[in-house]
């Protein structure tokens, strides 16, 4: 966070500290490897702390434009097929990092593929809770999906393929992880968590 400049404060340090972004990769990465493992944590990093500048507080101060030129350059990034894009400040630095270690992790030229088509998703998903957020609209379909999820996994991975089984549950891994983060974390001080035994199992738990 210091190596790139989107920690400039003792207090924005503290801040990150208390969110324990290790634990939550540990969490939701609990089979990963080491490397795996650390390149999780630091993205997720990214994300969250990305989100509070270009996400909330950006639209927030009415400067939505801020956001959607952070999409966009953040979309070059994930597009770019040179190993250094030139990019005007440090959050989009550290996703170029991020992105160039995971293409000389990834086994193939698919995975990093698939890795810029779900980001894209999420960049897109952004933008859509910025202009709901902007129009007064709450959405509250989060815990509907994961029970949705936490049905029609199960068969799937009791159909007998073992690399199919084992995307699902690192799926539900991933999901479960993050509830029981949020539940328990400095982020959201949450003043009465769901007991682990009242969250969807999702194969992570």
């Amino acid at each position: 966070m210091r190596c790139f400049g989107y920690i400039t404060t003792p207090a924005e340090e503290a801040m990150a500290r208390e969110a324990r972004f290790g634990e939550l990769g540990a969490l939701t990465y609990p089979h990963g490897a080491l490397e795996g493992a650390v390149l999780a944590a630091q993205l997720m990093v990214w994300l969250f702390l990305q989100d509070d500048r270009f996400s909330e507080r950006a639209p927030a101060q009415g400067r939505i434009e801020e956001l959607a030129e952070h999409i966009l350059w953040s979309q070059r990034v994930l597009h770019s097929h040179r190993e250094n894009p030139a990019v005007p400040e440090p959050y989009l630095e550290a996703l170029v990092d991020l992105r160039g270690r995971l293409g000389r992790m990834a086994a193939d030229p698919e995975q990093v593929e698939r890795f810029a088509d779900g980001f894209n998703r999420y960049l897109g998903a952004v933008a859509a809770e910025a202009i709901y957020r902007a129009k007064g609209i709450a959405l509250g379909m989060c815990e509907a999906q994961m029970r949705r999820f936490d049905r029609l996994s199960k068969p799937l991975a009791e159909e007998g393929d073992a690399a199919l089984a084992r995307y699902v549950r690192g799926l539900g891994a991933w999901i479960r992880g993050n509830l029981d983060w949020s539940m328990s974390c400095g982020r959201y001080h949450v003043a009465a968590p769901q007991p682990p035994g009242e969250l969807p199992s999702l194969f992570g738990g």
